[in-house]
């Protein structure tokens, strides 16, 4: 799933990619930081099956999480934040 946001960074490194409010990532940013969050998730997950939980609500930060796991190979499993117990 992350290969196509590296494909578009070298494409097209300085369109946007992500915009939240006032704030915008370039595709090249983003990567940069998938990439960083991607090193950080390899050396704290171990193990042949790698889940990595995501909670939260919309935000830029899921979306970095989400491509970084995925970079490494894991599988995301996505939580609802409003999510209760049944």
């Amino acid at each position: 799933m992350s290969q196509w946001l590296f494909e578009q960074a070298k494409r097209h490194p300085d369109k946007p990619a992500l915009v939240f409010g006032q704030r915008r990532w370039t595709y090249a940013r983003l990567v940069e930081r998938v990439r960083s969050v991607g090193a950080a998730l390899d050396d704290a997950v171990s193990g042949g099956d790698r889940r990595i939980a995501l909670c939260g609500a919309n935000h830029p930060q899921w979306v970095i999480a989400a491509h970084a796991a995925w970079s490494i190979g894991a599988t995301v499993v996505g939580l609802h934040h409003r999510a209760t117990k049944p």
